[in-house]
C-alpha cells in the first residue's frame, strides 16, 4: 500500500471516530436507537457519552499525516473488533436499528483493510 493511501485510511478511520464521538456525546440516545433499535437503559446515556469521549480519543490519537505505529494498531483493533460484535448482535437479533448492519461492514472493511496494510510490509 502506497504511504499516501495509508495515510487516507487511518484518516478516514480517524474521520468516522471522531464523527461518531462527537454524536455519541451530543445525541447518544439517538445513535444508539440507529445501532440498537432500543431506548437506553438507566444511565445509558452517561455510559454512550463516555464511549464517544473514547472515540473521540481515539480519533485525535490517529488524525493527521503521521499516524503513530501504536494508534494505527489502535484503531486497527477497534474497527476489527468492533466488527465482529456489531455483526454477531445484528446476526443474532441483539441489534436491530437501521445502522447497525452499514455500520458492522464498514468497521469490517476499515479493519480489514488495516489488517492487510499491517500484515502485508
Amino acid at each position: 500500500m502506497s504511504k499516501l493511501s495509508r495515510i487516507n485510511l487511518y484518516k478516514l478511520g480517524a474521520i468516522l471516530e471522531l464523527a461518531t464521538g462527537a454524536a455519541l456525546v451530543v445525541c447518544p440516545a439517538l445513535v444508539m436507537q440507529l445501532l440498537f433499535g432500543s431506548p437506553l437503559g438507566s444511565g445509558g446515556d452517561h455510559v454512550a457519552q463516555l464511549y464517544g469521549l473514547a472515540l473521540l480519543g481515539l480519533g485525535v490519537a490517529c488524525w493527521g499525516d503521521s499516524c503513530a505505529d501504536q494508534s494505527q494498531k489502535g484503531l486497527m483493533m477497534y474497527n476489527s473488533v468492533a466488527a465482529i460484535v456489531l455483526i454477531s448482535f445484528a446476526v443474532r437479533g441483539i441489534a436491530a436499528g437501521l445502522m447497525v448492519w452499514p455500520a458492522g461492514l464498514m468497521h469490517l472493511a476499515l479493519g480489514s483493510l488495516m489488517v492487510w496494510d499491517r500484515f502485508s510490509s
